[in-house]
């Protein structure tokens, strides 16, 4: 599963984002968010000609974008419709500043200098066809720019064109869009995922038939033959420049076989009995993997292969060094982590009143999530950070894990229930289920420890006040963490602050008073919201205790880290379709357009859509550029992102979380 709002990967049952602390839904079946995007084409005009619409008035206010990739149409078109309510654009791509968008269900494009739009597609969505049903024919293209890539140089477009609802994958064109004149080459059909490096002098490319080919833009490769397409797992990781492979082969036994390839070597076997792989270098050369029998394994395409962990339960986070952080449960332990009698005394016994409620628990599953060792490998050897970790006491429904993570650096911040320190809850404290859950609920946190580990130097917290790793969040170096308390039932509370200096964490402050809901946006911003307000679903936003904006719809930012650059909405409608677009830059506020409906940015341009009519689904493609709006094109569906991540983008987020 995928946190809805930043893309951040996350276990099936989480119920809050590791990352930007979000809420989420839990998730039966992992699928990657999938992309939104197209808009159309421009009318009769000076192609040289750009025409002031507004002048942008200058105000205060700003946040993060999110990065999205999909590898299938059919998973993708839940998410495409929930991102298109929620105004959830994709990422924007560094090279030059290129728009390509939707129009007519068809795709063109223009440089932003010009704006001279052409039509780059002659049949990307036949909206004739009866397979469509009654669905919005845009859905259907707007799951397609999953599949288009532009170039870093600007020069290469990669395209799908003359898509079929199906599961025969997708047919892929590219084209030299510096030249219009020039035609477009198929690159082949029936594709299911393709990789391009950022220069475009190579694709890998895995068939719907299982064929997987690497191409140098002048000849084709076939580099296996049985590899299965499945759109909700990737099959193959290249480097970035496409140079390297490693790709999995399904085994009869539901396991895989792992294999890598050089461009100018043989191919070699990594692993024979796979189960999960749980990360890949940045070469595509090493493989970290666990079996059927949860262990630990790292490769490298020289044969090596070493052992690192038996009975291994959790893989935290492997870092580009090698170092791990992970958790084991050995199956042979015939302990019960946690029973009733921990956790309920009956003073009762012999008072029938309370039967009914002894025996709901007794058909009510304890639910705990368990770890024999915490263990922190430093790319040599293995050192261990806790034992007989109990870490979620639940009734029926277990939280995830809690712990936090820095990116870049191993840094590892979990909590666990000291079961020795449980307060147990009397029957005759409480009547029914609800309130026996509280109850435990509320004794389990207050026996909750909180620890830091940096590398392996682990070092308990000693807070004020009880805490859950869950609610903590640290920046990517590692050396500044954060956490929100909140009363029971309120809905907003104070955020704290503390330091990691030496491998410890320093003293915790007060630094945030009010907050509903934060996230850390890199190592020296961080974003919250206080004092929302439930009815109209707005808050106040600050960044680094700066005041952006009041009422602001929560969640609809977007943060830029390249140019520090923070989007966000006010004035929203009542379906929340459309609302006012403001930019932060510098500690000011400037407004760019009302009623916009979605944006995407190309480093100092935004691209927006206003005028949006829901019913023929298109509205006004607008240039903000300098404070000032120009008209683009009329009509347009989608705007779609240059995502310079593109093709491997999942073997990078194993990398970083």
């Amino acid at each position: 599963m995928f946190c809805p709002y930043c893309g951040t990967p996350l276990d099936d049952d989480a119920l809050t984002c590791n990352a930007c602390n979000s809420p989420v839904e839990p998730l039966e079946k992992s699928a990657a968010p999938e992309a939104v995007i197209a808009p159309e084409l421009i009318t009769e005009q000076d192609p040289e000609a750009q025409v002031p619409v507004s002048a942008a008035p200058k105000k205060r206010s700003p946040l993060p974008r999110i990065l999205l990739t999909g590898f299938g149409i059919a998973v993708a078109l839940a998410a495409v419709v929930a991102l298109a309510i929620y105004l959830l654009p994709i990422l924007a791509g560094k090279g030059p500043a290129t728009a390509l968008y939707i129009k007519d269900n068809e795709l063109y494009t223009t440089r932003l200098s010009k704006l001279q739009p052409w039509q780059v597609t002659d049949k990307l969505v036949d909206a004739s066809n009866a397979d469509l049903g009654s669905l919005n024919k845009n859905i259907y293209a707007e799951s397609l720019s999953d599949y288009t890539y532009l170039t870093k140089d600007g020069r290469t477009l990669f395209y799908p064109d003359g898509y079929t609802p199906g599961d025969n994958g997708v047919t892929i064109y590219y084209r030299n869009i510096k030249n219009p004149e020039e035609a477009p080459q198929k690159l082949d059909s029936n594709i299911y995922q393709y990789t391009v490096s950022p220069d475009g002098s190579r694709v890998v490319y895995l068939k719907s038939d299982g064929t997987l080919f690497r191409y140098n833009m002048q000849e084709k490769t076939k580099v296996a033959t049985d590899i299965t397409a499945d759109y909700q797992i990737p099959h193959f990781y290249t480097s970035e420049d496409c140079k390297n492979l490693i790709y999995m082969v399904a085994n009869e036994n539901g396991t895989f076989s792992v294999y890598a390839q050089a461009e100018s070597g043989e191919r070699v076997k990594l692993a024979s009995d796979c189960s999960n792989i749980q990360y890949i270098n940045n070469a595509c050369n090493t493989l970290y993997y666990t079996n059927s029998k949860y262990t630990l394994y790292k490769v490298t395409t020289d044969q090596e292969k070493e052992k690192i962990a038996y009975d291994v339960s959790k893989v935290f986070c492997i870092y580009e060094s090698g170092e791990i952080y992970y958790a084991t449960n050995d199956p042979s332990d015939p302990s019960t982590p946690v029973t009733a009698d921990q956790l309920v005394e009956d003073d009762m016994k012999n008072d029938t009143s309370r039967d009914a409620l002894r025996q709901a628990l007794a058909r009510t599953d304890i639910c705990a999530q368990y770890a024999s060792t915490l263990c922190y490998y430093d790319g040599k050897e293995s050192h261990l950070l806790a034992e007989n970790c109990v870490f979620n006491v639940q009734l029926q429904n277990p939280l995830p894990i809690p712990y936090a993570l820095a990116a870049d650096t191993p840094t590892l911040i979990y909590s666990y229930c000291d079961m020795n320190n449980v307060k147990k809850v009397k029957l005759s404290q409480v009547t029914n289920m609800d309130e026996l859950t509280k109850k435990i609920e509320e004794n389990t946190a207050s026996a909750n420890k909180v620890f830091v580990a940096v590398k392996n130097t682990v070092t308990q917290m000693q807070p004020e006040h009880s805490i859950n790793a869950n609610t903590i969040r640290v920046t990517d170096d590692g050396n500044t963490a954060y956490y929100l308390v909140k009363k029971a039932d309120a809905r907003m509370g104070e955020l704290y602050k503390f330091s990691i200096a030496d491998g410890k964490p320093q003293k915790t402050a007060l630094y945030a008073s009010d907050v509903y809901r934060f996230t850390v946006l890199d190592n020296s911003t961080i974003l919250y919201y206080c004092d929302y307000a439930e009815n109209k679903a707005t808050a106040d936003l600050y960044m680094n205790q700066a005041l952006v904006d009041y009422d602001v719809e929560v969640d609809a930012h977007f943060y830029d880290s390249h140019s520090k650059r923070l989007y966000y909405f006010t004035d929203m409608d009542k379906n929340h379709t459309n609302g006012t677009l403001k930019l932060w830059e510098d500690h000011e506020a400037i407004k760019i357009a009302d009623q916009v409906h979605t944006f995407e940015w190309f480093d100092d341009e935004v691209l927006y859509i206003t005028d949006y009519n829901e019913n023929k689904g298109h509205g006004t493609l607008y240039l903000f550029q300098n404070d000032e709006s120009y008209q683009v094109d009329t009509e347009v569906s989608h705007i779609i992102g240059s995502d310079d991540d593109f093709g491997f983008v999942f073997r990078k987020i194993m990398r970083k979380y």
